[in-house]
């Protein structure tokens, strides 16, 4: 009885955390297979003689969603900000640094 009781245990468990585990396993895939490539066309895009770029073209390219792309955009090194048609942009930090004034109006503190 106490072996049919472990028994159930454990496939109860295992049934549990194969579909997890399998998850996990086709995530990390599909980031490798799909978030690396979007990453390095988004920083070519913001590495080329235009500092800033708009949210919606950034999108198009490289065909994410807002909020993937929004993801992947700081996971390079971006920021984003207001174009002068008042749509979001986005720039890399290196090319396009906060000032302390832009990061006092914004709230965001700044390391020394």
């Amino acid at each position: 009885m106490a072996e049919a009781l472990s028994v159930l245990v454990a496939a109860i468990v295992a049934g549990l955390l194969a579909p997890l585990t399998l998850s996990s396993i086709v995530n990390l895939r599909d980031h490798y297979r799909w978030s690396k490539p979007r990453m390095k066309l988004l920083e070519r895009m913001l590495r080329s003689d235009q500092d800033w770029r708009s949210l919606e073209k950034l999108c198009l390219v490289t065909g994410l969603s807002e909020e993937k792309c929004r993801t992947l955009l700081i996971e390079i090194g971006a920021r984003g900000g207001k174009l002068k048609d008042n749509r979001e942009g986005w720039a890399l930090i290196d090319k396009v640094p906060l000032t302390k004034k832009i990061a006092e109006i914004e709230n965001i503190k700044l390391e020394d």
